[in-house]
């Protein structure tokens, strides 16, 4: 099972690597897309919700299914955000 820290590490990282890329297509087409900047927000929610529900599963209950859940959720969720991403026409 992984450790709770390089997950919540591994989730910061890939949000923060979409949040650049995000930034650094507007700049280099030189549009101001409400709907970059919409993705960006959806992002950062992501990853604030995705570090808390990684921090706060329970051990004791039935830990490693639950944590395995968690895993899915995050991996799911992180695919739409990508899919968005690439629907973005910034450049």
């Amino acid at each position: 099972m992984a450790n709770r820290r390089d997950l919540k590490k591994e989730i910061k990282f890939l949000a923060d690597e979409l949040v650049s890329s995000i930034c650094v297509k507007s700049i280099i087409s030189e549009q101001n897309d409400d709907k970059a900047s919409e993705l960006i927000v959806k992002i950062i929610a992501f990853r604030d919700r995705s570090v808390r529900k990684v921090s706060s599963y329970n051990r004791e209950d039935n830990g490693k299914s639950q944590f395995r859940d968690i895993l899915k959720e995050v991996g799911e969720e992180y695919n739409e955000l990508i899919k968005e991403y690439d629907s973005l026409k910034l450049v």
